[in-house]
């Protein structure tokens, strides 16, 4: 797989046609052919087309989910760019940083832009391992949705320049789909031993930007979730029928 096809421009509920297609062409200047759109409003659209001036190939091709879960799932790092100050602090990159992170991971990924008006929720920003925020100027932060884009996809060229696939390390990340998982298992098990008692959201926010942020493997994830199938055991409760976890990988 060519490193371009790592990976994939994400927009979320994206209001503006217009901004779809100048994303479209950015990435086509890069050599980025991956998009991904999530409950969009006005897709497909002549207004893109026209915005894209030639780059309807990456329109054509563009894959439409209806949530950000979905769009990311198969993903192993995910990032999203913020410009606002949240209350819980996500572990946050520069662009240029994120892209080389990316590329020497070798792996599937996602870089997550939100809604033009107020960019990503928190239940959104879950799904991420990193923020990217963009340097700007304090008295005027406000940026272009195509802008934004078109700076991360030029730090991607920039980073990918010169590297070879089979340069690249071979860990088996687990995707987003898997670490969503172990959450869910997580919570399960802590409810059980009441640890938990059915309001500790925040906890469990917590407790997943801690593993995003551990960039867990797949035999690690099944190795934590063969422990948490332990304690249920334990716990006295018959653990509900799941994959099994496949300890033996290598």
């Amino acid at each position: 797989m060519k490193l371009s096809n790592y990976i994939r421009i994400v927009l979320v509920e994206p209001s503006h046609p217009g901004n779809v297609g100048s994303i479209a062409r950015s990435m086509a200047n890069m050599g980025i052919g991956n998009l991904a759109l999530v409950a969009s409003r006005d897709f497909p659209s002549p207004v893109a087309s026209n915005r894209a001036c030639g780059a309807d190939w990456i329109l054509d091709g563009a894959s439409v989910y209806r949530s950000l879960d979905e769009a990311v799932e198969d993903c192993a790092l995910v990032f999203g760019t913020t410009a606002r100050r949240r209350s819980i602090s996500w572990p946050t990159v520069s662009p240029e940083e994120a892209m080389s992170m990316a590329v020497e991971a070798g792996s599937r990924f996602a870089v997550v832009f939100g809604r033009e008006r107020n960019g990503l929720e928190n239940r959104e920003l879950d799904c991420c391992n990193y923020m990217i925020r963009i340097d700007v100027d304090e008295d005027f932060p406000s940026m272009n949705l195509a802008s934004a884009a078109t700076i991360l996809s030029y730090e991607f060229r920039k980073a990918a320049q010169g590297k070879r696939e089979s340069e690249l390390p071979e860990v088996d990340y687990a995707t987003s789909e898997q670490l969503g998982g172990l959450i869910a298992h997580l919570e399960e098990t802590l409810l059980l031993t009441e640890f938990l008692d059915g309001r500790s959201s925040l906890l469990i926010r917590k407790l997943r930007r801690l593993f995003n942020r551990s960039r867990l493997s797949r035999e690690e994830v099944n190795i934590l979730r063969g422990i948490l199938t332990s304690v249920e055991r334990k716990a006295g409760r018959k653990p509900p029928v799941r994959q099994s976890p496949d300890l033996g990988r290598e």
